[in-house]
């Protein structure tokens, strides 16, 4: 599974982030996106 997908358009090419992978790689997307990551949660 790809996490960055590109979709051709002529001689461009259009990026996104594959939401299957953010949704079971939350804080990837934040860092692969440039946004602090979030604090890992405390287990109690």
């Amino acid at each position: 599974m790809r996490f960055v997908l590109v979709e051709k358009q002529g001689t461009a090419g259009l990026y996104r982030i594959n939401e299957a992978c953010v949704s079971c790689f939350p804080t990837a997307a934040d860092v692969v996106m440039g946004r602090p990551v979030p604090a890992a949660p405390t287990c109690e």
